[in-house]
């Protein structure tokens, strides 16, 4: 594998994007919540990409223990892109 430069995006903003078109407040409520485990997350990624670990990484169905795997494909899917905020 070759190394791919890193890009300078903070992991709880672009979830903050990400989470800015949602219109049910009680999942964004929950959404919201969760977005200290967001970050966590992108953290821990650095680390284990580091390393070489990312095959480390368990696979999780749930974040925060309130928003499901399901449901963060959906956002993802109807965020907005990076370009529409000036991020690329």
């Amino acid at each position: 594998m070759w190394p791919v430069e890193r890009p300078d995006i903070d992991a709880g903003y672009t979830f903050k994007i990400c989470i800015s078109l949602v219109r049910s407040h009680e999942l964004k409520r929950r959404l919201t919540s969760v977005r200290p485990d967001i970050q966590a997350a992108a953290a821990e990624y650095e680390v284990k990409a580091e390393a070489g670990h990312l095959h480390l990484i368990p696979v999780a169905n749930m974040v925060g223990g309130c928003v499901t795997k399901d449901e963060m494909v959906k956002v993802y899917y109807a965020a907005p892109r990076f370009s529409d905020h000036g991020l690329r």
